[in-house]
């Protein structure tokens, strides 16, 4: 394996720049349940584009993938585009940072990772 260069960090590429994921966690899980969910957002390249999201939920016997959108200016559209998605038994509403407060509520860790 070779040593990375200061070139070479992903997440400085422009790439990386405009997306974040979280991982949610149920801590009443098992330890090797644990990780019960992600999600991955892809922001536009300016203020206006579609901000996409993706909501990966394996908290029930089968697994699910939702996905949301949200485009224009002026406002949080991450939260918009979770809007009414549903993870376990909760379903995203339209505020701004109340989607992790919905989350952490229900009992779940949220952690961004990138």
């Amino acid at each position: 394996m070779s040593k990375i260069k200061d070139n070479q960090y992903l997440q400085d590429s422009a790439v990386f720049a405009r997306c974040s994921a979280y991982v949610i966690l149920d801590p009443s899980k098992k330890e090797e349940n644990l990780y019960v969910g992600k999600i991955l957002v892809s922001y536009p390249k300016d203020g206006m584009g579609n901000l996409k999201v993706n909501v990966f939920d394996w908290t029930g016997d089968d697994s699910q993938v939702h996905y949301g959108s949200a485009s224009g200016y002026g406002y949080d559209k991450l939260s918009a585009a979770l809007h009414n998605i549903p993870f376990g038994k909760i379903v995203f509403k339209d505020h701004p940072e109340e989607w992790q407060s919905i989350l952490r509520d229900a009992g779940y860790i949220l952690i961004r990772v990138c």
